[in-house]
């Protein structure tokens, strides 16, 4: 029998959102009412090792007025078949619920009214792109040093001094351009950290040789 496949984390992203759109929708709260939980605002048990959750988050801005947010939060995941447990904590009141598929849900109150959800634990996907941003940096590093010393020889012809061979460092420029845009999606990031540690260390290296050599006697 084969294995069955591990959730999309985008399906478990949806599925989180779902279920706090349901909840906000019984409360009579709007998606102008409430903001994006920070991820340092998370709260919830650490994940056990290999494994990760989704978790999504709210802050419910005003609540309505004359509606009790916490007993009309408990009916709701109650008929979800959730299993409801209410504490009152130093912190506030905590409204926990476990849904038949995993999903934790929590309700915060303290200086804020928190909404979160968290999807059930998977394993954790090893993600490489760092390695192979480095990997293709090693490779990208000694090409763009070259194109760049190619334009630094040739423009010795027509800059005196440190003009032409300013141009055996024009990667560097092109690499922080490239590099920060990766960095701007988390999807990229960590391709993008790797690409401008392997073209950098290799870059620097060949830009500094052919420096010398050409700064040499």
């Amino acid at each position: 029998m084969s294995r069955p496949s591990e959730p999309h984390p985008e399906d478990l992203r949806r599925a989180a959102d779902e279920r706090i759109e349901a909840t906000l929708r019984a409360l009579g709260v709007g998606p102008d009412g409430v903001d994006l939980l920070p991820m340092d605002r998370f709260t919830g048990p650490p994940d056990a090792p290999g494994y990760q959750r989704v978790r999504r988050g709210v802050t419910i801005r005003t609540p309505p007025p004359d509606v009790d947010v916490f007993a009309v939060t408990a009916d709701l995941w109650r008929q979800g078949l959730c299993q409801v447990r209410d504490d009152q904590t130093p912190h506030g009141r905590v409204l926990t619920g476990h849904d038949p598929s995993g999903y934790e849900l929590t309700l915060t109150s303290g200086d804020r009214i928190d909404l979160i959800v968290a999807s059930p634990p998977v394993l954790r996907k090893s993600d490489r792109s760092l390695v192979t941003g480095i990997v293709v940096g090693t490779v990208l590093g000694p090409a763009t040093s070259c194109v760049s010393i190619l334009a630094a020889i040739r423009g010795t012809a027509y800059f005196e001094g440190a003009g032409g061979l300013a141009l055996a460092w024009a990667w560097v420029p092109v690499l922080l351009v490239i590099g920060g845009a990766l960095l701007i999606s988390p999807s990229t990031r960590r391709f993008g950290i790797g690409l401008m540690i392997g073209v950098a260390s290799t870059g620097i290296i060949v830009s500094g040789f052919c420096t010398a050599v050409l700064t040499g006697p």
